[in-house]
C-alpha cells in the first residue's frame, strides 16, 4: 500500500488565509501531454517518499523532516482546506503546513549524513547553489544522497522549481502550503 499527499497552496489576503488555485506550477512532459495544459494549480504533488520524509517525516529513513507534523492543520486555515481536513479526518496523517520562508530559509546544502539539533537556514542568495561537502567516514564514499539537494532531485528538480514558483506568489510570510498524507 502506498501513501499519497493532499496539498493545497494558500495566499494571506487581507490577513486572512484564502486557498490559491492558479494554474502557476510546472509540470512534467508527460503530464502536459495527459492534461493538455502547460501549468497546473498544486506544487509538489507527487509521489516521493523522499519529499515525504523531507516534508513531515513520512515514509523516510534517516531523514530529519523540516518541520515536525503538527497532527492537524492550522486554525486559520481556509475555510475550502477546513472542509477537505473534515472530510479526511481519521483518513488523514502527518498533518502540517510550511510556509515560504520555512521552505526557502532551510539550507538544501547541509549534509544530511551528519543531522545536527537543528537545522540551519542559508541566505535566499543561494537558495538554489548546490555546494559540496567533505566526506563523512560512516558513508560510502559514492554514497549519492549528500545534501537535502541531492537527496530532493538536485537543484534542477521538479520541488526546486515548485519551490521557487511557490515564493513567486507573495511574501515569504504570506504563502503557505498546508498537507497531510494517506495510505
Amino acid at each position: 500500500m502506498g501513501a499519497d499527499i493532499h496539498i493545497f497552496v494558500e495566499r494571506k489576503r487581507n490577513n486572512k488565509w484564502v486557498r490559491y488555485t492558479g494554474n502557476h506550477f510546472s509540470l512534467t512532459e508527460w503530464e502536459r501531454g495527459y492534461l493538455g495544459k502547460e501549468k497546473g494549480n498544486i506544487p509538489f504533488d507527487w509521489r516521493s517518499y523522499g519529499m515525504f520524509g523531507f516534508l513531515a517525516g513520512v515514509r523516510a529513513r534517516n531523514i530529519k523532516p523540516i518541520k515536525e507534523a503538527i497532527g492537524g492543520i492550522p486554525s486559520n486555515a481556509s475555510e475550502y482546506v477546513k472542509k477537505e481536513f473534515e472530510r479526511w479526518e481519521g483518513g488523514g496523517h502527518s498533518h502540517s503546513f510550511l510556509t515560504v520562508r520555512e521552505l526557502t530559509e532551510f539550507d538544501y546544502n547541509q549534509d544530511l549524513r551528519e543531522p545536527g539539533e537543528n537545522f540551519s537556514t542559508n541566505s535566499r542568495k543561494t537558495l538554489f547553489e548546490k555546494k559540496t561537502h567533505r566526506k563523512n567516514k560512516d558513508f560510502d564514499e559514492d554514497d549519492e544522497c549528500k545534501t537535502y539537494y541531492d537527496y530532493l532531485g538536485g537543484p534542477d528538480s521538479m520541488f526546486f522549481i515548485h519551490l521557487k514558483e511557490l515564493s513567486e506568489l507573495g511574501g515569504p510570510d504570506d504563502v503557505r502550503i498546508v498537507f497531510w498524507f494517506d495510505n
